[in-house]
């Protein structure tokens, strides 16, 4: 992922889950940044920003990946997109 930006939209996938956030502040080292989940709307791939959901915390790992602060599992990629894996 390239440097996040206030306002990008970013996708959190775990264990075949996807789930769209947008980005609300960047260190200014690039480092970390806070994000809050989108919600998708009735038309499939529109996603609304939910201003007052709860903040998650994002790193970047060694590899240069990003993830949630405590995750061992799961990453960060640009583009927002939403999908359930039922078989979990």
């Amino acid at each position: 992922m390239t440097k996040p930006v206030v306002g990008m939209g970013i996708t959190y996938a775990i264990n075949g889950d996807q789930y769209p956030y947008t980005i609300r502040t960047v260190s200014e080292s690039g480092h970390s940044f806070t994000a809050t989940p989108d919600e998708e709307t009735r038309s499939p791939g529109i996603f609304v920003p939910q201003e007052t959901a709860e903040v998650r915390k994002f790193t970047r790992k060694a590899d240069g990946r990003y993830a949630p602060v405590g995750q061992r599992f799961g990453f960060v990629y640009l583009g927002r997109r939403s999908e359930r894996d039922p078989s979990f």
